[in-house]
């Protein structure tokens, strides 16, 4: 169960934690899952830039390369509503419409009003605040 800062647990969680906590148990190695989470919070801020600078300059195969990419690393984690939307960005940014030379402008514009109609912003926000305090609720010493 995800938990906020102060260790009460978080209603509608955007982070399965039993994903994690699975991690731990399949491999045998008890603190692999705080160490995915630490690698995918130091790529964080840059993956977020990075897709934010994409959908904005309507650089469609650039926006499916980091959802793509993002997708997969989000679902490891247990981020899945992050993976979901990784997952349609990806998606419509490798449709004609997206990608096609006459209609960057649309294409850009209808990118730009999924990640807006999903919230990404807020999502991209709760998911980084719950795996943070999954890493501090973890017991794992932090690298």
């Amino acid at each position: 169960m995800a938990v906020d800062d102060l260790g009460s647990p978080v209603a509608d969680p955007v982070v399965d934690t039993d994903t994690l906590r699975v991690l731990d148990e399949e491999t045998g190695d008890i603190g692999i899952a705080a160490e995915s989470v630490e690698l995918y919070l130091a790529e964080y801020d840059v993956s977020r830039a990075d897709l934010t600078r994409a959908l904005e300059q309507a650089e469609a195969s650039e926006v499916a390369r980091i959802a793509h990419r993002l997708k997969s690393s989000s679902a490891m984690v247990g981020a899945f509503r992050l993976a979901k939307i990784m997952a349609d960005l990806e998606h419509a940014a490798a449709s004609p419409t997206a990608a096609g030379p006459d209609s960057a402008d649309a294409g850009g514009s209808a990118l730009r009003t999924i990640a807006a109609g999903c919230g990404l912003d807020g999502i991209w926000d709760r998911t980084q605040r719950e795996l943070q305090a999954y890493l501090r609720s973890s017991g794992q010493p932090l690298t």
